[in-house]
């Protein structure tokens, strides 16, 4: 019924190839505005997965839905691990994106071998991969958010030392409150995507964009 189409945040292009993820514990955030979603969709849509990407250094990713300035949902892994997972699903129910709403891509690293961003494995990177429908297109080029992709989709990047560990912001098995807010009630779904392509394969297509177009630009 309807063509699917991927959403990818972070820094999906790897702009920030060859730049020092930095040694220690790490912080990478990527704020993409209200503007891309404003001027790119032409009517809601519905995500119907949603996948953390990072590698080997990776340790903690969380990626948030802003509306109004407040953050309505969150999605996140507490515990990333390049050799089990490579790309961590979340689980959850379908959400829908609307214009104006903007998202908060955070990738934490832990680094002790002077890794940079790239496109090796033993490098890093840091995107959210959001399957959605209906497809939408920006001036004829698919629906992306990242670092340097100029006009109203481009994210800012920002990059803060942790000091340890202990400084995560981890929830799982704990107490304490995580530092996403939990994710509000999923809206009523409008239609339905139809029979969905297997992990493995979204994977592989993600991939595949990501690669292509950091190697075209």
């Amino acid at each position: 019924q309807y063509d699917m189409g991927v959403l990818q945040l972070g820094d999906p292009l790897i702009r920030l190839r060859d730049t020092p993820v930095g040694n220690g514990t790490t912080e990478h955030i990527f704020s993409c505005p209200a503007a891309c979603s404003h001027d790119t969709l032409t009517e809601p849509v519905t995500v119907v997965r949603e996948y953390l990407h990072m590698h080997a250094s990776g340790v903690r990713m969380c990626n948030q839905q802003v509306r109004d300035g407040q953050v309505i949902r969150k999605g996140e892994v507490d515990f990333f691990d390049f050799d089990q997972q490579g790309i961590f699903s979340v689980v959850q129910e379908p959400f829908r994106i609307e214009a104006g709403d903007a998202f908060r891509t955070t990738c934490m690293f832990y680094s002790v071998n002077d890794e940079v961003f790239g496109l090796s494995s033993q490098d890093e990177m840091c995107i959210a991969y959001l399957y959605y429908y209906p497809r939408q297109q920006r001036f004829g080029m698919p629906y992306l958010c990242g670092l340097l992709m100029g006009g109203g989709c481009s994210a800012e990047w920002e990059h803060y030392e942790l000091g340890g560990m202990t400084n995560l912001g981890r929830a799982f098995g704990l107490s304490a409150p995580r530092v996403c807010p939990t994710s509000p009630p999923a809206p009523e779904d409008s239609g339905s995507a139809g029979n969905l392509p297997s992990l493995n394969t979204m994977m592989i297509l993600g991939s595949i964009v990501s690669i292509a177009l950091a190697i075209e630009t």
